[in-house]
């Protein structure tokens, strides 16, 4: 099975996230997270109200879905009665104290998303992320980062834990598993970490 934890956010125009959603489909991905990103403090508004879209709506959206889904999980080796799921994902832009402090598991606004996700902006919000938010996870916007940068992370991690999305704002710009994990591997990740970013450490 694999997920893309990071597929085509919650903006207004919902055209786009069911084209995302049936490109990731048919790519072969068992799983998406859409994010809602919170850039200030986080409030009762910010609770989860995305809907999944239904399964013949999604095949509706792009030209050969049904038929495309089934090419590629027969070459990626996945069960074509492995459901396709859509997950909520909460995106937290962590800048202070204020917004840091909020961000603990039993906050009722964190409760209400499938996948929580912290992306620090200091050095400071960083190191907090690391030691006091272990049970969140958090991601590093690689165009925030080096090269050098990303390659120190994945060998302070020794490549484990890590989990790769794609951040894609529209359907062309979501890649198939293999070529995420290819991806991966330009970073130091053996091809199985980079497999696993994608699919067994995403559960």
């Amino acid at each position: 099975m694999f997920f893309d934890l990071n597929v085509c956010g919650d903006g207004g125009n919902e055209q786009p996230r069911r084209e995302a959603l049936a490109m990731a489909l048919q790519l072969g991905y068992t799983g998406v997270a859409i994010p809602h990103i919170v850039k200030a403090v986080m409030h009762e508004s910010d609770r989860c109200k995305l809907r999944p879209i239904k399964p013949d709506v999604l095949l509706a959206a792009l030209p050969g879905v049904c038929e495309s889904t089934k090419f590629h999980r027969r070459l990626l080796g996945v069960s074509n009665k492995i459901p396709f799921r859509q997950y909520s994902r909460i995106s937290v832009v962590v800048v202070d104290q204020v917004q840091a402090a909020a961000l603990n598991p039993s906050n009722p606004v964190l409760q209400s998303y499938d996948v929580v996700a912290v992306q620090p902006m200091s050095q400071q919000s960083f190191a907090q992320a690391c030691t006091t938010m272990e049970k969140l996870s958090f991601r590093i916007k690689s165009s925030a980062l080096t090269d050098a940068a990303i390659e120190t992370l994945v060998t302070m991690t020794r490549g484990r834990n890590i989990i790769l999305s794609s951040g894609a704002r529209n359907a062309c710009e979501i890649r198939g598993p293999n070529d995420a994990a290819n991806l991966a591997t330009l970073f130091g990740l053996t091809m199985e970490q980079a497999r696993a970013a994608i699919s067994k450490n995403c559960k």
